[in-house]
């Protein structure tokens, strides 16, 4: 039960409606299955958006960063 209650606050807190539907679809068998599937999508979508092949499908105009605010990159 706790899993559950774990899964789906953890998926509110996403924000990303689209990304919470993707990760759902993926059915992650545990509950720390859930960060890493949506970290993986977040990513995949990243590296699609830079290489110019389409948009994200998450709010924000592409920027993953709540509010449209934006986020500088760990590495540069």
């Amino acid at each position: 039960m706790f899993e559950l209650v774990g899964r789906d606050y953890f998926l509110s807190a996403l924000d990303y409606p689209a990304l919470r539907i993707r990760v759902l679809d993926q059915q992650p068998k545990t509950l720390d299955g859930y960060p890493v599937k949506a970290t993986q999508m977040e990513g995949f979508s990243k590296s699609v958006q830079s290489s110019g092949e389409g948009g994200s499908g998450f709010k924000g105009g592409g920027s993953h960063c709540p509010r449209g605010e934006k986020k500088k990159n760990e590495f540069g």
